[in-house]
């Protein structure tokens, strides 16, 4: 996976200095797979936070455990701008040019994407 990762990076900085660059179809399956990984890990993770975040602001605020305010727990604020930043940001414009370049390029005859 990290061999890749290393190749695609390779592959995007030479497309930003102007180097002709292409990628098999195997690689780009692979890369996919690893994005489609990663996204269920992500999904997995932030659902489960969702829900640590909703039981614990419904057990503060049904008095049970003492009287404070749970939107100001240093540890709520963080949570939240945790699930706030899983769409992450953009990723940086040379790579995301690249990805375009990659779907808008033609497929050779005779090859399956």
């Amino acid at each position: 996976m990290n061999s890749l990762l290393t190749h695609l990076r390779n592959a995007s900085k030479a497309y930003t200095s102007g180097y002709e660059v292409s990628l098999s179809i195997k690689e780009v399956r692979e890369i996919v797979g690893m994005l489609d990984a990663q996204a269920a890990r992500i999904t997995r993770i932030s659902s489960a936070l969702e829900e640590l975040i909703t039981s614990h602001s419904r057990l503060v605020g049904s008095g049970d455990c003492g009287n404070w305010d749970v939107d100001e727990e240093p540890e709520m604020i963080e949570a939240r701008a945790a699930l706030d930043a899983l769409d992450g940001p953009s990723p940086p414009s040379e790579v995301a040019e690249f990805v375009g370049h990659l779907e808008n390029t033609p497929k050779p005859s005779g090859e399956v994407a």
